[in-house]
């Protein structure tokens, strides 16, 4: 179950950014970076941008749904403009028909301060806030600002949550080249009760090919995070409890952390899992990355590359080929 090389690599030209299909029996999942900067500053177009575009090639990449790796804005729990930013951006997907997601990570939850540091330093918490609840780990389940301005209806193809109400925890499915797809967006960190809900959600799903979307997941060097932050479930025990027990789920999604990496482990089952860590907000200042997922679930072939749509910015370092997956049907 350690870290597996990556099957190949496949550089990419800006000719194909968005290539025409021809008879092909694939279809693309959309996998939206960090995008907590592009909601900073009004007048930003890259969020939008990026949305237009992906709506715009639609046909041409056959886009099935749009996930989303959290970390949506920088605080717009304390700064309402960055939340009606990214809302009107993701509205553009809801306009055109396309599903979509988001994970919720730490930025958009209350843990995390203007300027970027942790709140419970900040002057203003003990103000704000009583002492009990003026602690990270308490900070960090409060996402009611993310949830006032999102809900699954806006989503599109929800089927359930572990919370009424609330997008936090929620899946999603939908039909794609003759097989059933769940895509399994999970807090950051997730308490031990939201993990047992996920084997749960996967195990009554048994036909269909589950995605995981949560927001840390994997270390800037791609490794699985081993560390309990905030003292609640690591990644690594994430891997352990649910995601490697299932032979139907193919592929981790997450950000967070350093710029772009793919890994291949396999779970119990034997069955090959591929996560893919985009993050990019540090790195791509003047473009809008995307990661687009091309699967070929009959002959269980897998191909990213991460594309900037705003400059025709190409990243083929980060492209990469992965053979010999499992879908069920």
């Amino acid at each position: 179950m350690g870290l597996g090389a990556v099957v190949g690599v496949c550089p990419a030209t800006a000719a194909t950014l968005a290539p025409q299909r021809v008879s092909d029996p694939s279809f693309t999942i959309a996998v939206i970076p960090d995008t907590q900067r592009e909601t900073k500053t009004a007048g930003d177009p890259r969020i939008s941008h990026r949305n237009r575009w992906l709506i715009d090639h639609r046909e041409d990449l056959d886009l099935r749904f749009a996930a989303q790796v959290g970390d949506l804005t920088d605080w717009g729990w304390l700064v309402p403009a960055q939340l009606t930013r990214a809302s009107s951006a993701f509205r553009l997907f809801e306009d055109a028909g396309v599903p979509y997601s988001i994970a919720v990570g730490n930025h958009d939850t209350r843990t995390v301060g203007i300027g970027g540091s942790a709140y419970v330093y900040g002057p203003d918490c003990l103000a704000r806030f009583s002492p009990g609840m003026c602690r990270s780990p308490v900070l960090l389940r409060h996402t009611e600002e993310i949830n006032d301005v999102f809900d699954t209806g806006r989503f599109g193809n929800v089927r359930g949550a572990f919370e009424a109400g609330k997008i936090d925890n929620v899946y999603s499915t939908f039909r794609a080249e003759g097989y059933s797809w769940l895509v399994l967006d999970l807090e950051i960190w997730p308490r031990q009760e939201v993990v047992a809900w996920a084997n749960r959600v996967v195990k009554d799903h048994p036909d269909a090919n589950v995605v995981v979307n949560t927001h840390a997941y994997l270390t800037g060097k791609g490794a699985i995070d081993s560390n309990a932050h905030n003292g609640v479930t690591s990644a690594r025990e994430l891997w352990e409890q649910l995601i490697s027990r299932h032979e139907n789920i193919w592929l981790v999604t997450c950000g967070h952390a350093g710029r772009a990496a793919t890994r291949v482990d396999r779970g119990v089952n034997g069955n090959k899992v591929v996560t893919l860590l985009t993050t990019m907000h540090k790195t791509a200042t003047n473009t809008n990355p995307v990661r687009l997922v091309q699967l070929d679930p009959r002959a269980g072939v897998m191909r990213t590359r991460l594309v900037g749509p705003m400059n025709d910015q190409q990243f083929p370092h980060h492209s990469a080929t992965v053979e010999g997956l499992h879908f069920v049907r």
